[in-house]
Order: C-alpha cells, then sequence, then structure tokens
C-alpha cells in the first residue's frame, strides 16, 4: 500500500508527542513493506529521503513561517491565523504532490501551519483519509484550555466560536478518525465534529526503548515536557523546594528562566535532551510527575514512563486519568493542588517498587507492533 502522511512538523523540528507518533508510524509502516511519503513544513521546498521514508518539505505562503511561531508576539500571531486557515498556497503544493504521487489512502496528523483546507481537498481527490486528532487546537487555536478558565473572556469571545464553526465546516467528516484517548474524541463529538466519520480509540505506542533502568536507594522523581506555567511546572517546583528528594527536570519553554530560580541541590534542570539523553534519564528515575493545568490526550511522557516501569502522579484532567490506574499504575490529583500532590509525593515512597510491573504491563499492551497492526486493520478497512 502507498501511503502518504501528513504532519506539520517532522524531524529536526521535532517539538512535541505528534511529532514522535508520525516518525516511528512513518519508520514501522516502511519495515512492514508499505511505501511512505510525508509532507510536512520546512524552510524551503524540497524532497528529501529519511530512514526510507520520501520526505516533501514544503513551504506555504505567510507573514511568517509556522516553525518561527515561538518568536512573535499574539497581534501577528491573530494575523498569521487567518492565513494558515485557508492556506491556498499549502493546499496546491499538496495538490500537486497527491496528484503525482497518487497514494492509496492519507493519513493527516496536524494541520496548523499548512491549511484546513486539506481534508476537503484529499475528499475531492477521492483518496481515502484518515485524521488523527493529538489536542483540542480545531477547537482553541492556542491548543490550550486551562483548568478552572474554561469559561473565561477568551474561551467564550466570539471570535474564538467563529473559529471552532469555520474549522469544523472545513475539516468535514474525514473517512476514519482515531483519537488517542476517548476523551478528546468526546470532546469533538460534543462540539458536532466529524459526523459522518468512522471514529476509532487507538492509544499512542510506547516508544521502543534501548536503555535498562538504574536502581537506587534514593527516590528520584523527574518532570518531562514544556517548562510554561500551563503545563503546572510551578505547582510542582513549589512542592518539591521544601523538600529533599531530587526532582531533574527536562524540557525547555519560555518559563524556563523564571523556573530555574527554584535551582538547587535536589532540583536540576537538564533543558531539552535528545532521544537517547532521555532515555537515559528516564533510566535513572522513580516516578514521573505531570502536573499539567492544561487539557492533555495521551502524553508521550506518560507512555514513555510505563515503559521504563516508573510509575506517575499525574493530574486529574483531560485524558490522563485513561492512563493512570489509581494505586496499579501511579496516583491522580487535582490539578494545581500543591497540597494534594505533597502528600502524593509523601506517601508514595514504600509503593513504587510494587507498581512496576504494573507499569510494563501497560507498556506491553502500547507497543509499536500492536499499535501498528491495529493502524492497518484501519487502513484496509
Amino acid at each position: 500500500m502507498k501511503i502518504c502522511l501528513i504532519n506539520n512538523l517532522y524531524k529536526p523540528f521535532n517539538k512535541g508527542g505528534a511529532e514522535a507518533v508520525v516518525e516511528d508510524t512513518a519508520k514501522c509502516l516502511v519495515s512492514l513493506k508499505h511505501e511512505v511519503i510525508l509532507i510536512t513544513l520546512g524552510e524551503e521546498d524540497k524532497i528529501e529521503e529519511l530512514d526510507g521514508v520520501k520526505v516533501y518539505r514544503i513551504k506555504p505562503w505567510n507573514i511568517f513561517s509556522f516553525l518561527d511561531m515561538d518568536n512573535k508576539n499574539g497581534v501577528v500571531r491573530f494575523i498569521w491565523w487567518f492565513f494558515n486557515v485557508f492556506n491556498l498556497s499549502s493546499r496546491k503544493k499538496i495538490k500537486n504532490i497527491l496528484k503525482k504521487e497518487k497514494p492509496d489512502l492519507v493519513h493527516i496528523h496536524n494541520m496548523v501551519g499548512m491549511s484546513f483546507l486539506i481534508s476537503r481537498l484529499i475528499s475531492r481527490l477521492k483518496i481515502k483519509s484518515v485524521l488523527t486528532i493529538h489536542d483540542i487546537q480545531l477547537v482553541y487555536p492556542s491548543g490550550q484550555l486551562i483548568y478552572g478558565q474554561e469559561n473565561t473572556f477568551i474561551n467564550t469571545f466570539f471570535l474564538r466560536k467563529w473559529y471552532e464553526k469555520l474549522v469544523k465546516f472545513l475539516i468535514s467528516s474525514p473517512d476514519v478518525v482515531i483519537s488517542p484517548s476517548k476523551w478528546l474524541l468526546d470532546f469533538y463529538a460534543k462540539k458536532g465534529f466529524f459526523k459522518d466519520s468512522d471514529k476509532k480509540v487507538l492509544p499512542n505506542s510506547v516508544p521502543q526503548i534501548s536503555s535498562q533502568r538504574v536502581e537506587s536507594e534514593k527516590l528520584r522523581f523527574l518532570y518531562v515536557g514544556q517548562v510554561g506555567e500551563y503545563k503546572g511546572i510551578f505547582t510542582l517546583l513549589n512542592v518539591f523546594k521544601d523538600l529533599d528528594y531530587e526532582l531533574h527536570v527536562v524540557g525547555d519553554g519560555k518559563d524556563l528562566e523564571k523556573a530555574k530560580k527554584f535551582e538547587s541541590n535536589n532540583i536540576l534542570f537538564h533543558g531539552r535532551l535528545d532521544k537517547k539523553e532521555l532515555e537515559n534519564i528516564y533510566s535513572n528515575s522513580d516516578i514521573l510527575i505531570f502536573p499539567s493545568l492544561t487539557y492533555e490526550n495521551c502524553p508521550m511522557a506518560i507512555m514513555l514512563a510505563f515503559g521504563f516501569g516508573i510509575p506517575v502522579i499525574g493530574s486529574r484532567i483531560g485524558g490522563v486519568p485513561e492512563l493512570i490506574e489509581e494505586n496499579i499504575t501511579g496516583w491522580l490529583f487535582e490539578p494545581g493542588n500543591e497540597q494534594e500532590l505533597g502528600k502524593l509525593v509523601s506517601i508514595c515512597k514504600d509503593k513504587v517498587k510494587g507498581m512496576r510491573d504494573n507499569c510494563l504491563n501497560r507498556a506491553k499492551e502500547h507497543t509499536i507492533e500492536k499499535y501498528l497492526k491495529k493502524l492497518e486493520e484501519i487502513y484496509i478497512t
């Protein structure tokens, strides 16, 4: 089968879990003898081959590239979003690629930075379309909905509602919609998205791991993700500033310098790590803390933790409770509740080792092999 994957980012421009899912999927589809092409954003239009995948990089016209989004202010971003939604330049380039390659199926992931016209384009070309939704960005342009702020002005503003209705119309109903969590699928269903699509829940796979765990007498905690207030990083740091436990913070973000003011002998910052370095720090950790204040889907940080047999303390928000079984693979707490998080940190010491096998067994349910088998079934149905 000839399969076209579409995602706004691809290595070396990876930012989060969606890119890891796309990369692992592409590599494994190639290993299963499928012909794989991938369309993504780039600094210029070009074609290259990576890991047996034919990668088309396109640079659509806009006032700036999505690759530079983090460096722009709110006003400029607002203007950019208008052209992003109706990006005819991107639509034309993708249309030309699809007409040239003639894939049997197109699997779309993130479209932001490319165009929301892609879904209807594929339908008009009479190619089977599969869409994996990774976040709430089809409803909230920032991709963030903070716990307790659901009814604030910015989230109920008429322009935000118009955006939701417009995107819903433009994307319409792909043949199949995949969500890594039931929560996210329900979120979109309640808003009337994808009415005529076949809907599937398929959790992200656990990345393949080459490192081995390193045991220690001292309990070591880990945070992996964007260093931003919306991720609950300051909830976490406020809890650990008066504790003797080691806390390792991995990631970068706009609040990194502010967070580094908490740096001490037991709170250590590592910045952004490559895959090998990240595996190494997971292998030297005992508990992952995922304190997000924003509604999450199926965080790769949690899936990777299970692959190392690491229990997770996570916020009771979005799709996170679908991954964490209380006292089996971890614990849940109210987002932003420092007192509740502090109590969990203090009681988990004697329970960690007994939960390792539970986490490893959970990881075995979501190997890349099992993920691909289910994905292939969706492709040929």
